[in-house]
């Protein structure tokens, strides 16, 4: 490849001022592409939560006005270094109940009007496929190759989608020269939902970005700190955490756990501690930047990740490239990064449904488990989802792309 290709990624998550931590995958990918010498603009259609109930769909056509009406309100730049990307970040409004067809539609509306702010598209890259995929599929010209990579956990859960939902996800699939998972699980329930797509859905990984230099790797360490990080939400199964805390806590006086993100689970989380006599024990932070969260896990005895499903699970990465020990469920993604070479060194890959005297004994086990070498599951670990890595594998299939749709 002589030159990298300018590349437009198009997505509904992007770090910002009041969600930090929103879509920090998609702006490591952007930032390594930038360093590997890519030229890369942004389309975020970022939502905004509406209180109204009811249909916004007969209002799309004013709604759209409004936004070329302001468009010099949504561009702006995401700085790389001394390099500034152009970034379109182009509101779409989500009201309470929306169904995923007319959101859907709201975000290839905003997707438009990202197309109009920015440099004509040379090769795409679209992050979920059921929003900025079918987006692109509909709005790019036919000899503009699409690469679409799938994040959205929902894609992993055992529910049928519905038949607007799957047409309009074909719709994308059949649009991309490449789909690209995650995960291996997320390939897998891909592959099974949509066969036709067999001979173009591959892996490439999420970015694991800015990984400790050294690790110090040392068994038979106390395990006193928990730390339990995401959203708190029922998926994610917080409460789960917190029973398997007050098991473990029951012979450790002195342990401690802190749940680090926000969610309608938090008050729950909060009473139910104060039940079992955990409050001074138990730190709930609310959200925190990106920066800060990873000090705290790295300052952490264990992480306790115990969600239902993952695409990927950065936060176990982070964790192990950190050398704090991880105690995860299967959830999907996370089998990737735990397998047989890494989970011995590094923890515990749990069922999919482990029970909270199951968490708590596998935590207990970590300070006698004389396998455990968390320095070199840190180095296979940073180096599987390395910057540099990724980008490489993503500027191949940029390049194939653009030799396809020239042929």
């Amino acid at each position: 490849m002589s030159q990298p290709p300018a590349v437009t990624v198009i997505t509904p998550w992007y770090p910002s001022a009041p969600e930090p931590h929103v879509g920090v995958f998609v702006r490591s990918q952007v930032h390594a592409l930038v360093e590997a010498g890519a030229r890369v603009q942004v389309i975020h259609t970022r939502e905004d939560r509406l209180h109204a109930d009811g249909s916004f769909v007969p209002l799309q056509g004013r709604w759209q006005r409004w936004l070329r009406a302001r468009r010099g309100d949504w561009l702006s730049h995401d700085l790389v270094g001394d390099v500034a990307v152009p970034l379109a970040r182009v509101p779409v409004p989500r009201p309470k109940h929306i169904n995923r067809y007319d959101q859907a539609t709201l975000h290839a509306i905003a997707t438009q009007v990202g197309l109009e702010l920015l440099d004509p598209v040379e090769v795409a890259h679209a992050h979920v496929g059921m929003l900025s995929g079918w987006a692109a599929a509909e709005l790019l010209e036919s000899d503009v190759p699409l690469l679409v990579t799938e994040h959205y956990s929902a894609m992993l859960s055992s529910q049928k989608l519905g038949p607007r939902v799957k047409r309009l996800y074909r719709k994308a699939l059949a649009r991309s020269f490449r789909t690209l998972a995650v995960s291996s699980a997320l390939r897998d329930k891909l592959l099974s939902d949509f066969p036709d797509a067999h001979d173009r859905l591959s892996v490439v990984p999420n970015i694991l970005a800015n990984p400790p230099a050294a690790v110090a790797s040392a068994s038979g360490r106390p395990i006193r700190d928990w730390i339990c990080v995401g959203a708190v939400i029922e998926g994610k199964r917080p409460s789960l955490v917190l029973e398997s805390f007050a098991r473990f806590a029951e012979s450790a006086g002195d342990a401690t756990l802190t749940f680090v993100g926000a969610g309608e689970e938090l008050p729950v989380v909060a009473r139910r501690a104060q039940e079992l006599g955990l409050t001074q024990r138990v730190t709930l932070t609310g959200a925190l930047d990106p920066e800060t969260t990873s000090r705290l896990i790295g300052q952490a005895d264990v992480l306790v990740h115990l969600s239902r499903l993952e695409t990927f699970s950065i936060v176990t990465a982070e964790a192990i490239a950190a050398g704090t020990p991880v105690i995860v469920a299967d959830s999907g993604g996370p089998r990737d990064i735990m397998d047989a070479e890494v989970a011995p060194l590094a923890g515990r890959l749990l069922g999919p449904d482990p029970t909270a005297d199951q968490v708590s004994a596998a935590v207990a086990e970590l300070e006698d488990d004389p396998a455990l070498d968390l320095s070199t599951a840190a180095t296979i670990v940073a180096q599987r989802y390395a910057p540099g890595s990724v980008a490489q594998q993503l500027l191949r299939l940029y390049e194939e792309g653009l030799v396809a749709a020239h042929d």
